[in-house]
């Protein structure tokens, strides 16, 4: 099956503005989530070199997305992923939230769970620079059992600051509860596609250990001189975490203009 384009509506990008968040289903077929599920494995086996997943080994990354296994650049790892980086749906999506000059910050994310993920935000870029972060889920999640929970709205920064103040000073539990009032659950099933703005606060609860999902990573493109700064300094904090490049040639072997508009200029940074 050829990999089909997508127009979000009026009321889709309304929805991501608003809320910081959108779930468009039946993005992936079957097909496709068999062959980039079993890629997925392939990878998991020879990098770790485990058949079963083990959250012993895991322990060695916890932080506020929990304990895991975690492989960035994942694409760089199978270039049998290259077809989902250059898949149109994921292409068009990104670029109608971010501009068709948009950048690909993270080229793919390998990531197992071990444990719970903790309310937390992966940026606190000022605004109005935007970036965000695509996912798909291999293993169905559901509310209460894995799946990914957002506060909506909470990409806005006077509302965000509210919402640390108050789950870092222990309301509604804390920032280790399940039970804030106003979250809300995004179950799903292979194929689905979920994007959520880098600012916004989520979560996961509930969920076993070894579900597994891809995570790709975006932002606008620099039209200040602050942008490319904090970028960089974003991606040097990546490849202290990480250890390894993460923009290695292999990323622009075959590459689509698409591809290459997305990585060249990141490229530059030399990581």
């Amino acid at each position: 099956m050829l990999a089909q384009g997508l127009t979000l509506t009026v009321d889709q990008k309304a929805h991501f503005d608003a809320f910081g968040y959108l779930a468009v289903p039946d993005v992936l077929s079957s097909g496709e989530m068999a062959h980039y599920t079993e890629t997925f494995m392939d990878v998991y086996r020879r990098e770790w070199g485990q058949e079963d997943f083990d959250p012993r080994f895991a322990q060695s990354r916890p932080g506020a997305s929990g304990v895991r296994h975690q492989i960035i650049p994942f694409f760089a790892k199978d270039e049998r992923f290259l077809p989902l980086f250059d898949h149109p749906a994921l292409n068009d999506v990104v670029e109608q939230l971010l501009g068709e000059d948009c950048l690909a910050m993270t080229p793919g994310e390998g990531f197992v769970a071990a444990s719970d993920s903790i309310w937390h935000t992966d940026s606190r870029a000022p605004e109005p620079f935007q970036s965000l972060k695509v996912a798909f889920y291999l293993d169905q999640v559901d509310a209460g059992a894995g799946c990914l929970n957002v506060i909506p709205g909470s990409c806005h920064a006077d509302y965000s600051a509210r919402i640390r103040a108050a789950l870092e000073g222990g309301a509604w539990g804390g920032v280790k509860s399940p039970d804030v009032p106003m979250s809300t659950p995004l179950p799903s099933k292979p194929g689905d596609m979920l994007v959520f703005n880098h600012r916004t606060w989520h979560s996961s609860f509930g969920g076993w250990p070894g579900r597994r999902s891809i995570m790709v990573n975006y932002c606008q493109n620099f039209t200040e001189r602050w942008h490319s700064t904090w970028v960089g300094g974003q991606l040097v904090g990546s490849v202290k975490s990480w250890g390894s490049p993460l923009f290695p040639e292999v990323l622009l072997k075959g590459a689509t203009d698409r591809r290459r508009r997305k990585l060249e200029k990141l490229m530059e940074f030399g990581l």
